[in-house]
């Protein structure tokens, strides 16, 4: 069976076209290729610990190692523990996502497959209608419709008592079963690679162990370093480890070392490396997602220079990706509202930062208000340390808010965007914007937004009741109202 017939056949066939490294916005597919020919070069009886903060995206990763490794005639299995967290035994769960996985690929390849997985499968049968009768106990009262049910699918040809006693008995038959089924699984394994040409070593895939339980988590972790730390199989368990930690000390103990507890159960660590975010959000969202049209809302600036402000403030705050996509949605929802009730202008440079204030320094956006003659956002931007100097963005938005909620009109003499009296400190030195579709100097970018504000104001001065442009509380009242939307 060639690599693209291989593919088509397992478990999740349907993220081939979803989840490849070219779909991939956080351009991660060098790291990516690196790691799977790592893992791919290790024979077998490794597990790899795989961290990544929360959101971060280490479940869309891992998703496109199964992919690769597919594509490249190798088995890979993907287990999400959470999905499992409320059973009691790991152990099933993994040898049941072991075995239904890889009986996607048994297509008649011969009765060696069929004989491995019959025999490990009895070893694990008991444990599957224990574990389903008590289920069915959990969620019916009723012990005797989940063992009927495991039982049924089974088969009932030895009695779960049976089949149990090599984990209950005692120490040293319990270590003989686990012996066994190791073995078991090295011969399904090299079944696959003699009857259907599969490339080991098979690739497991264990995802948001992080998410579960602490006690479950512990236990899956000792599953696999006892039962499926085999040749053959390499694994990459996905964690938030620093959060692990934690669920570990919660058991164990505040003073209890759980950075040294875990490193038991891992050969290796690898950090998933932090993404570019502007190249994330360029490629995964666009400018008419917000301003439908109305280029006004951009106030003169380019889509790419809000981006690059976004990004940089983003990457400054320590924010996850998983956050940054909920303030991106959120944005768009507040756009969309704007376009539907009001034709006043609403500046997406500052409601992005907005956004942002709100999420990472609350204390500042709710004290802020219209009339105040030094906004807030200086705080929360004299903390960049990227490309673009806070203080030029800062001033920026200011003035924007400043000059729009003291008046009902623009009154040239107080302009901001008279250009001769700026001077060139706004951006670092040694990190000037110069991509080819952003600013080339600070100049460039205050004449631009210059030229765009006299533009609106010669065609709406006349209109001193009611200014077009939104005062601070409007973009505060949005906001907060946002705020019930999350990923």
């Amino acid at each position: 069976m060639d690599n693209i017939s291989f593919i088509s056949k397992a478990c999740h066939q349907e993220w081939q076209h979803t989840h490849n490294w070219d779909t991939c916005k956080l351009n991660r597919r060098e790291y990516g290729e690196f790691l799977l020919n790592y893992l791919l070069g290790e024979p077998g009886e490794f597990v790899l610990n795989l961290n990544g903060t929360w959101g971060s995206g280490k479940t869309e990763f891992l998703k496109r190692l199964y992919v690769a490794a597919l594509e490249r005639g190798h088995p890979a299995i993907y287990i999400n523990a959470w999905e499992s967290d409320f059973s009691q035994q790991p152990l099933v769960v993994v040898a049941s996502e072991l075995l239904a996985q890889l009986n996607c690929f048994n297509d008649n390849i011969g009765e060696g497959f069929d004989e491995a997985k019959k025999a490990f499968g009895r070893f694990i049968r008991g444990s599957i209608i224990v574990g389903a009768a008590a289920l069915s106990h959990h969620l019916t009262g009723e012990v005797e419709f989940g063992k009927a049910a495991a039982e049924n699918m089974l088969g009932a040809e030895t009695p779960p008592e049976t089949l149990m006693d090599g984990l209950s008995k005692n120490h040293a038959e319990q270590k003989a079963t686990m012996q066994e089924i190791r073995k078991r699984l090295t011969a399904l394994a090299e079944v696959l690679e003699t009857n259907l040409g599969a490339k080991l070593p098979i690739l497991v895939l264990v995802d948001e162990l992080d998410r579960c339980r602490p006690t479950y988590a512990i236990e899956m972790l000792e599953v696999i370093k006892h039962f499926f730390s085999v040749d053959k199989l390499v694994f990459v368990v996905a964690t938030d480890t620093d959060q692990l930690s934690h669920s570990i000390k919660a058991v164990y103990g505040e003073g209890f070392d759980a950075d040294t507890y875990l490193r038991r159960f891992f050969q290796q660590r690898a950090k998933l490396p932090e993404p570019d975010l502007m190249q994330y959000i360029l490629a995964k969202y666009s400018e008419e997602d917000f301003i439908r049209g109305n280029t006004n809302h951009l106030f003169g600036m380019h889509w790419e220079f809000v981006v690059e402000v976004l990004a940089a403030s983003a990457g400054t705050l320590n924010l996850s990706i998983r956050s940054l996509d909920n303030i991106i949605l959120r944005a768009k929802a507040i756009m969309h509202h704007h376009a539907q009730t009001t034709t006043k202008l609403t500046c997406i440079l500052i409601l992005f930062l907005g956004l942002l204030e709100h999420e990472k320094l609350n204390e500042s956006f709710v004290m802020r208000r219209d009339h105040e003659k030094v906004p807030a956002l200086p705080i929360l931007f004299d903390k960049l340390g990227n490309a673009i100097r806070g203080s030029m963005i800062s001033e920026l938005c200011g003035d924007i808010l400043h000059q729009k909620s003291v008046t009902n009109y623009y009154d040239e003499s107080e302009s901001y965007y008279e250009i001769e009296n700026r001077r060139s400190s706004y951006l670092k030195e040694d990190r000037r914007i110069d991509r080819s579709k952003n600013f080339g100097s600070e100049s460039e970018l205050w004449g631009t937004v210059a030229e765009w504000h006299r533009m609106v104001y010669d065609r709406h001065h006349h209109k001193t009741h009611s200014h077009i442009f939104r005062p601070w509380s409007d973009y505060k009242k949005m906001i907060e109202l946002s705020d019930v939307l999350t990923l």
